[in-house]
Parts: structure tokens; C-alpha cells; sequence
């Protein structure tokens, strides 16, 4: 099973939360995150779900720090979009992307170069593996599936800073013991980036 954590930053949530005038609906990507992570620890079923994270992801550290927090795999939109040329016109919607990036319209396209913009994307991420693979190395570890809360820090006020863990234990299973992080190595391949040809 499944499950995409997601900001509320979104363009997807952006939309619904406009239509529904949903502002004081959900959590950041961050409290979600853990919240969901906490709640499967705590029934047992941790291992049987995929946790994806996705909203405003867009560099090797955000990804780490998401893994850490509980992710499985981190869904990166924003990063990419940029790698193609992407500038935030903020029109995706009406057809008319003055980049040729989320648009119908041919003459517009006709600015986005798939060989010039395919070698940008393969750079994005091949930047974005290893900023991941550093910091992860950074904490002294040999894989990022052993990346957990322990191994972020957050400021709380200036100056005070807190290991995540400390702020949000692992809760306890149905047994009453501690639900610590396994290894997700088994469940991890490693990344195949595609040279543009």
C-alpha cells in the first residue's frame, strides 16, 4: 500500500483549498509526515505501507530531511520544472506558459529544447543524488534508508535547537515497546538517471 503525504502548498491543494475555502484544513508536509509515520508505528503497520512526500521538495537535503522524518521515496515536481526552464509565470492554467513548459500551444513550445533541457534535467539530477548521498555519508551512514529523526535537528526559538526524535518520540507499537525505524534497505533499488541522447 501507498500513501502521499503532501504540503499544503501544492498546486493540486492550491486549487481545492480555493474552492473549498478548505485554510485551516491539514498540516505542513513536515507534521504530516510524522503524524502518519507515528500512526502506522503505532498499529504495527509501518512496513506494509509506502510512504511518499511531496510539496516544495526540490534539493538533496529537503529529500534527506524528508526520508528522516519517515518518507519512503520523495516525490520532486518543482525541481525539475526549474531544470526546463520553468520561471513561476503562474499562468500553467490558461495555455499560455511564456516558457513552452505547460502549454498546448506550438509556437510557445517551440522554446523548449528537449536536447538542451534533457542534459539540464539529467544535471538536476545527478546534483540532486549526490547532495542526497553526501549528507547522508555526512551523518555517518553507508545508506539513505538509515537516515531517521535522530539524525535531524530543528530550531525551536534562536538559539535552542532539539534532535527531531526528542520532539516527536517513536511511539509504542501494540506490544508496548519502542517502534524504531528498520532498515529499508530491502525495499530501496538504487536510481538509474538516463543520459539524454
Amino acid at each position: 500500500m501507498t500513501a502521499l503525504i503532501s504540503s499544503q502548498l501544492t498546486a493540486t491543494r492550491r486549487v481545492w483549498r480555493r474552492s473549498l475555502g478548505a485554510d485551516y484544513v491539514g498540516l505542513p508536509l513536515v507534521d504530516g509526515l510524522i503524524a502518519v509515520d507515528n500512526a502506522l508505528r503505532r498499529e504495527g503497520l509501518r512496513d506494509d505501507v509506502t510512504l511518499i512526500a511531496s510539496g516544495k521538495i526540490a534539493t538533496g537535503g529537503e529529500v534527506a530531511t524528508h526520508i528522516a522524518l519517515g518518507a519512503d521515496l520523495a516525490h520532486i515536481g518543482r525541481g525539475f520544472l526549474f531544470s526546463i526552464g520553468c520561471i513561476q509565470a503562474m499562468r500553467c492554467h490558461t495555455n499560455t506558459c511564456p516558457t513552452g513548459v505547460t502549454t498546448q500551444n506550438q509556437w510557445l513550445q517551440s522554446g523548449l529544447d528537449p536536447t538542451d533541457k534533457g542534459v539540464r534535467v539529467r544535471n538536476c539530477a545527478l546534483a540532486l543524488e549526490r547532495d542526497f548521498q553526501m549528507i547522508t555519508h555526512a551523518c555517518g551512514l553507508t545508506h539513505p534508508s538509515q537516515l531517521c529523526r535522530e539524525h535531524v535537528v530543528m530550531n525551536i526559538s534562536p538559539g535552542v535547537r532539539k534532535a527531531v526524535v526528542e520532539l516527536f518520540p517513536y511511539p509504542r507499537n501494540q506490544s508496548g515497546l519502542a517502534s524504531l525505524p528498520t532498515s529499508r534497505t530491502q525495499r530501496w533499488s538504487p536510481a538509474t538517471v538516463y543520459a539524454a541522447s
